[in-house]
């Protein structure tokens, strides 16, 4: 019996984000977290307020998760 599920992930872009360095931009990244736990995390664009990742992952989800979250820091 599956202890687990595979969901695949997109992360492409964010748009008009706040800036929050005090240059008036931002390094954002995009974390995935399961319960918690980090799954993912994007790669850091440089001083944008528009990032475009295009980044994909497959993720395994325990059969018993509570929360999905994605986070934009």
């Amino acid at each position: 019996m599956a202890k687990s599920s595979t969901l695949s992930i997109r992360v492409v872009e964010g748009r008009a984000l706040p800036a929050k360095d005090v240059s008036g931009s931002s390094d954002p990244y995009c974390l995935v977290k399961v319960d918690d736990e980090v799954v993912a995390r994007t790669a850091t664009i440089w001083r944008s307020l528009s990032p475009f990742w295009g980044e994909e992952y497959t993720v395994h989800l325990p059969l018993d998760f509570h929360h999905l979250a994605f986070y934009v820091l």
